[in-house]
């Protein structure tokens, strides 16, 4: 299985791809190896011969139209899209408004994508995460580890192709400790 993952170089996208790399072909995708997500259709068009795209990298809208670009090159295609985007997106009064805006947008794209092509191949899951271990400044909570994100993605893609799990979201069970 060859998959590709945007953000690979730091935090979650590196736990990813240094535990995919072990029994998979992956290609990372980061401003350190000179891809930024801006640069999405360069992206894509590395990513064309993947089974997998985990679009983790975020940078204002540039995730959505990531995403828009490659499910219109992989719509026809058995292959599988990984949203990664947040559980902040079903809370209000969230600490960074423009960012939850961003990722709203992202899930509303998704939706609205996946509406309009009922016939597609492609399978499109959105996870949303809560607060990740590698995020600082939230230590009163319980907080997702980077092996929970990988768990719960190398199950989605183990399971069939034509069985999509449009929205997992991943939260601690105890948000207190």
């Amino acid at each position: 299985m060859k998959i590709a993952i945007t953000g690979h170089s730091k935090g979650l996208g590196k736990f990813l791809f240094d535990s995919f790399s072990d029994i998979n072909d992956v290609i990372g995708f980061s401003r350190s190896n000179g891809y930024h997500i801006s640069t999405y259709q360069n992206i894509v068009n590395k990513s064309i011969e993947c089974d997998v795209f985990i679009n983790l990298a975020y940078c204002e809208t540039y995730q959505s139209k990531l995403f828009e670009f490659l499910f219109q090159k992989w719509k026809d295609d058995e292959k599988t899209i990984i949203n990664i985007n947040s559980s902040s997106i079903f809370k209000t009064g969230e600490w960074n408004p423009e960012y939850v805006a961003n990722k709203k947008h992202l899930q509303n794209i998704v939706e609205s994508f996946v509406g309009l092509f009922p016939n597609k191949k492609v399978r499109v899951i959105n996870l949303h995460i809560g607060t990740l271990e590698t995020h600082k400044g939230f230590n009163e909570f319980n907080k997702i580890t980077s092996q929970n994100v990988y768990n719960i993605i190398n199950w989605v893609i183990s399971q069939p192709n034509e069985i999509e799990l449009r929205n997992i979201t991943i939260i601690p069970t105890s948000e207190k400790k």
